[in-house]
C-alpha cells in the first residue's frame, strides 16, 4: 500500500514538474500546448495521443501532422504550433487569436485563419511554398508577402488599417480579395494570370488592370477613383462594378461578354453599351449622363438610369427588360409598348408628354411629376383606373388613360365640347362629339374626380366639392383639352 502510495505521489510531482516547465522548457520528447482549448482540440482530433489536458503533447505525435483543422475551438494561444514542422494545411479560423507565428512551419502549403477578429500580429514562414493564405476579418495592420512567389489564392479583406498590400512578388495569383481595407494604393500589374481581383471600399484613387487581361471579375466600386478607368484590355470581364468613384470616362466596347455592369455614381456624361448583348443588370444611375446608347438584348432584365439628364432613350431593343427606372431625367416621351415583359416601371420627375404602356403586364408604375403628360396610352382603361386606385400605378391628377392616345395630342377644337352651366353650383353638363377621359383637378393639382365621358351630353356631378376654381382635362382620340370651372 505505501508503494503504491508512493508512486501516486511520485507521478504528481512528475505532472507539476512538466506544468512547471511549460511553456518554458518542457521534458524531452514533449511540446508544450499551454492553451487548454489547443489541446483539447487535439485531444479531440486524437493528435494527442495521451488524452489528457497537462499543458503538453508528445512531439511524436504532432511532428508528422500534415493537416490541422481546428475552427472554432476558442483557442486564444497557438504555442506550440513550431511543433508540426510537417504541417502543410492549416485551418484555424473563427477563434480568439490574437497573434500567430508560423514561422517555423516551413511546410505550409495553406493558411486560414480568418475571423479571428483581433488577430494584430500574423508572421509566416519565409518559404516559397505558400499558395494559399486567407487572413480576412481580422485587425492586422501589416502583412509581408513578398517571399511567397508561388501563391495563387489571398483573401485578406475587412482589415480596416490594413494600408497597404504588396502582391507584385507573386506572379501566379489568380484570386485576390482585399475589400474593405484601408489601401491606399494597389499594384497588380504583375499578376497577370489574375482572374478576379476585389478591391472595393477601400482608399484608392487609381488602378490600373491594363495588364490583367484575364480578368473575369473587377469590383473596384466604393473608392475614390477619378478620371478615367481602362478596361480595354479585359476582354474577359463578366462583372464589373465601378460605382461609387469619381469616374468621368468609361469606354467597355471591348467588354462584349460582360453581364453585370454597374457604373452609378459616377460623373459620366455619355457612355455606349450598345456592344454589350450579353448584359443581365446594368445600372448607370446618378451620374451627369445626357447621351446613353443601349443594346439590342435577349438578356437585360434590370436597367436602372434614374438621375441623369437624359432627354431621349431608345429602348425599343431590350426584349427581356424586366425592371426598368429612367425617373428623374428630362425625358420628353417614353414608348415601352414593345416591351411586354416589364413588370417595374419608375418614369417619374421627367419631362414627359407621352407615355405609351401598351402591351403591357407592368404591376408597378411610377409616372408622377411629369407636369406636361395628360394622356397615358394604355390597353384597357379600366383596369389601368384599377390600378391607380389601389396605389400599384402613380401618376399625376392631369393624366388620364386612353386606349389611343398619340405621340402628339393637339388641342380639340373648342368648337367640338360645350361645357355649362360655367360657373355653376351642383352639376356641368359636358357635350362631346366621341368618347374621352376627364380628370378633375383642384388649384393645388389634386385630383377630385375621374373617369369616362361619352359621345354626346354628359352630367358632372360637383355637389360633394367645395366652392372654388377647378381644372377640367378632357383627353380624347382627337386630341385634349383644359378648362376652368367654377363651383359657387
Amino acid at each position: 500500500m505505501k508503494t503504491k502510495l508512493l508512486l501516486i505521489a511520485l507521478l504528481i510531482s512528475f505532472n507539476s514538474l512538466v506544468f512547471s516547465q511549460c511553456p518554458g522548457s518542457p521534458p524531452a520528447g514533449y511540446t508544450c500546448i499551454p492553451d487548454p482549448n489547443f489541446e483539447q482540440a487535439l485531444i479531440d482530433l486524437t493528435i494527442d495521443s495521451e488524452g489528457t489536458l497537462d499543458g503538453q503533447v508528445l512531439t511524436a505525435d504532432i511532428s508528422g501532422v500534415t493537416i490541422l483543422n481546428i475552427p472554432s475551438k476558442g483557442i486564444s494561444d497557438l504555442t506550440g504550433i513550431s511543433g508540426f514542422t510537417s504541417l502543410e494545411k492549416l485551418f484555424c479560423n473563427q477563434n480568439s487569436l490574437t497573434s500567430l507565428d508560423l514561422t517555423s512551419n516551413l511546410a505550409l502549403t495553406q493558411v486560414n485563419c480568418y475571423f479571428n477578429t483581433s488577430l494584430s500580429s500574423l508572421l509566416l514562414p519565409n518559404t516559397n511554398t505558400l499558395t494559399h493564405i486567407e487572413f480576412y476579418n481580422c485587425n492586422l495592420t501589416s502583412i509581408d508577402l513578398t517571399p511567397y512567389t508561388n501563391l495563387d489564392f489571398l483573401r485578406s479583406y475587412n482589415n480596416p488599417s490594413l494600408g497597404s498590400l504588396d502582391v507584385t512578388n507573386s506572379p501566379n495569383l489568380q484570386y485576390l480579395y482585399c475589400h474593405n481595407n484601408g489601401l491606399n494604393s494597389l499594384d497588380v500589374s504583375q499578376n497577370t494570370n489574375l482572374l478576379i481581383l476585389d478591391c472595393y471600399q477601400n482608399n484608392l484613387n487609381t488602378l490600373d488592370v491594363t495588364n490583367n487581361t484575364l480578368l473575369t471579375r473587377l469590383w473596384c466600386h466604393q473608392n475614390n477613383i477619378t478620371g478615367s478607368l481602362d478596361v480595354s484590355n479585359n476582354t474577359a470581364l463578366t462583372s464589373f462594378y465601378c460605382h461609387i468613384n469619381q469616374i468621368t470616362s468609361l469606354d467597355v466596347s471591348q467588354n462584349t461578354l460582360l453581364d453585370r455592369l454597374w457604373c452609378y455614381s459616377n460623373q459620366l456624361t455619355s457612355l455606349d453599351v450598345s456592344n454589350n448583348t450579353l448584359l443581365t443588370s446594368f445600372r448607370c444611375h446618378i451620374n451627369q449622363l445626357n447621351t446613353l446608347l443601349l443594346p439590342v438584348s435577349n438578356t437585360l432584365n434590370n436597367f436602372w438610369c434614374y438621375s441623369n439628364n437624359l432627354t431621349s432613350l431608345d429602348v425599343s431593343g431590350l426584349s427581356a427588360l424586366d425592371y426598368f427606372d429612367c425617373g428623374i431625367n428630362l425625358l420628353n416621351s417614353l414608348d415601352v409598348s414593345m416591351l411586354s415583359t416589364v413588370t417595374e416601371l419608375y418614369c417619374n420627375s421627367n419631362q414627359l408628354t407621352s407615355l405609351n404602356l401598351k402591351n403591357n403586364n407592368i404591376t408597378y408604375l411610377w409616372a408622377q411629376n411629369n407636369s406636361g403628360l395628360t394622356c397615358i396610352q394604355v390597353d384597357d382603361i379600366i383596369v389601368a383606373n384599377n390600378k391607380t386606385t389601389t396605389g400599384d400605378w402613380q401618376k399625376d391628377a392631369g393624366a388620364s388613360y386612353n386606349t389611343n392616345c398619340s405621340l402628339g395630342l393637339e388641342e380639340l377644337d373648342l368648337s367640338s365640347i360645350s361645357i355649362y352651366p360655367n360657373p355653376s353650383k351642383d352639376k356641368f353638363y359636358i357635350d362631346l362629339q366621341s368618347e374621352a377621359n376627364y380628370t378633375l383637378s383642384n388649384v393645388f393639382g389634386q385630383e377630385v374626380k375621374k373617369g369616362i365621358l361619352i359621345s354626346g351630353n354628359n352630367e358632372l356631378q360637383t355637389n360633394t366639392l367645395s366652392n372654388g376654381l377647378y381644372m377640367l382635362n378632357i383627353v380624347s382620340p382627337e386630341g385634349k383639352v383644359t378648362k376652368k370651372i367654377i363651383k359657387d
